[in-house]
Parts: structure tokens; C-alpha cells; sequence
């Protein structure tokens, strides 16, 4: 943690890096066809997190796929060597259900169910991220969890956050 001291001039710099956050928000679609190789979002990242910092994590994403079960979604966070991400999610999981109380970690591949094209689909997740010695970004990757020839789409307006708290 940052500790200021007593006499100390604030910076800008400095009081911004804990009171604004971190986001982004995706501003077109992204498609994935007959692959269930994990790719980079074009977007949801977060690049030069600090050192050692604690945040707090929040990422909503909309998607939709082919008719449930025949392509769904699966996603996995990549997090900068040695940083700790943990949270929970609510959304409907692969297998029709309601998944929500679990807690998931960045190397984690949670899965999605998509209920048709054109079919709107939203998985909230919450959590927090520890940084270790080492700089770097929180980047989200997805696929298709079942290869099919209709497309899996995350889309615009999906939004990762997160703020400083330590």
C-alpha cells in the first residue's frame, strides 16, 4: 500500500490512481466461428496495473451464441505473472442452470450458455485482484465452448472495471 505522509505534497497522479477507476467498455462486437481456441478480447483489457496494489473487479459481459447448447461461451482472465484474481459470477451456465455463490479464479474457465443468434445473453462477475512483484495487464479471453458454424459474439457495451484500494 501507498502510504502518504504527514507534510507530503498529493499529486494528481497519486490521488488518481486510487479514486478513479480502471474501464473499459467495449465499443463493437467481436465474433468467434467454429473455434474453441481461447482468443484476446479486442478490449477488455486492463494494461500497467501496479505493483503489489489490491483492486477491486468487476466485468459485465453480453453475448450470444447458437441455440442453447449447441455453442455457448467460455472465458478465462490472464493476469499479469504471480497476481491473484478470485470472484464470483452470476449467469447461466452451460448446463441450463443458474450459477451463482461459486468462486472462480483467473486461470478458471467458466462456461456460458447462449440461447440462439440474436438471443441476449449477460454474465456479471465480481470479484478482487492482488498484484504481485510484477507489473502487467488483466486481459479477458473467450471461445466457443463447442465449435459450431454460428457465430459467438461478445458484444458492445460489455464493460470491465476495476478500482485501486490498496
Amino acid at each position: 500500500m501507498t502510504a502518504f505522509q504527514a507534510g507530503q505534497k498529493l499529486t494528481a497522479a497519486a490521488l488518481a490512481s486510487f479514486a478513479a477507476p480502471l474501464a473499459v467498455i467495449k465499443p463493437s462486437d467481436q465474433s468467434v466461428t467454429s473455434s474453441t481456441v481461447l482468443v484476446n478480447d479486442t478490449a477488455l483489457v486492463i494494461p500497467n496495473l501496479v505493483v503489489s496494489a489490491t483492486y477491486v473487479f468487476w466485468c459485465y459481459l453480453d453475448y450470444e451464441g447458437g441455440t442453447g447448447g449447441s455453442s455457448d461461451i467460455k472465458w478465462q482472465w490472464a493476469a499479469a505473472a504471480g497476481a491473484t484474481l478470485r470472484y464470483g459470477l452470476a449467469h447461466v451456465g452451460q448446463a441450463n442452470n443458474v450459477d451463482v455463490g461459486n468462486t472462480y479464479q483467473a486461470s478458471d474457465i467458466p462456461t456460458g450458455r447462449t440461447q440462439g443468434a440474436g438471443v441476449l445473453s449477460g454474465a456479471i462477475m465480481t470479484g478482487s485482484l492482488v498484484m504481485s512483484t510484477t507489473g502487467g495487464s488483466l486481459q479477458l479471453k473467450w471461445a466457443q465452448n463447442t465449435s459450431n458454424a454460428t457465430a459467438t459474439i461478445v458484444h458492445a457495451q460489455s464493460t470491465l472495471a476495476l478500482w485501486r484500494i490498496t
